[in-house]
């Protein structure tokens, strides 16, 4: 394996010629420092994430998001299971995540584990269990999709998945010859309300819906 030749200019060199006090996107510096590497769009994309995360976190300007501890050990499946298949486990060394879809809506999937995420980041920053939406917009709106018919259909849908679904979470270890078996149920209760349902109108008017967790 050959080493690669060495940069045109030394990194002492880059320093003096950037004027200080001033930030640069890292394709910028790597091009200069490494004239001899092609660096991809996805590789400057990666850098210049990681370089504004640290940023942020020097500054204490994060936007930091809340996910339960089951969620981040052990991920719900990634495409959509056959409609047939509503049992799903997970393990991850000692621990093991376990979903039970429900017969009518399936098991959650893919972007669903989104729902999780932003209900425990929501239940922390109001300190409160109760998460409560006045409009099918406003929900729409916190969830950071647009506006319609299609998203919101697709939003309970998601909802209809995480909540109809039985979800255990345990852990499993040896302490003294023992098995200690530890196992955790979750149970999130979805409520709405439509009024104004006309299937000749085709029109329903969104009067709120509520979240306990």
């Amino acid at each position: 394996m050959v080493a690669p030749p060495p940069c045109d200019i030394t990194k002492s060199q880059a320093r003096r010629e950037r004027p200080s006090g001033r930030l640069e996107r890292v394709a910028s510096i790597l091009e200069d420092c490494f004239v001899e590497f092609e660096v991809s769009k996805r590789r400057i994309n990666q850098a210049e994430n990681i370089q504004l995360i640290r940023q942020r976190r020097e500054v204490g300007s994060q936007h930091l998001g809340f996910a339960s501890r089951p969620f981040v050990l052990c991920g719900l499946p990634v495409r959509c299971p056959p409609r047939s298949t509503l049992v799903y486990e997970r393990r991850n060394g000692l621990f093991t995540l376990q979903v039970t879809g429900h017969s009518d809506f399936g098991l959650p999937f893919g972007q669903d584990r989104l729902v999780p995420i932003f209900l425990a980041t929501l239940a922390v920053r109001q300190r409160s269990q109760t998460i409560r939406f006045k409009s099918a917009a406003q929900m729409l709106d916190v969830f950071g999709m647009a506006k319609g018919g299609k998203e919101y259909r697709r939003l309970v849908a998601a909802f209809e998945r995480i909540f109809g679904a039985t979800i255990f979470f345990g852990t499993e270890s040896t302490r003294r010859q023992a098995r200690v078996i530890q196992r955790s149920r979750f149970n999130v209760s979805f409520r709405q309300c439509c009024v104004g349902l006309s299937r000749g109108v085709n029109r329903r008017r969104q009067l709120g819906a509520g979240l306990f967790l």
